[in-house]
């Protein structure tokens, strides 16, 4: 059982990780290109 609790959490942790990877990917994004910065504002 302690395997299977392992191996859900990690695999939490490698999702969470890359949910944030895509978000600073977009944010560098959104700071070289003003378009999506500005419809991005609007959508918030």
């Amino acid at each position: 059982m302690r395997a299977v609790i392992f191996l859900i959490v990690s695999a939490g942790i490698l999702i969470v990780s890359a949910d944030s990877l895509i978000v600073s990917a977009d944010s560098l994004i959104v700071s070289r290109t003003g378009r999506t910065s500005r419809t991005s504002l609007r959508r918030i």
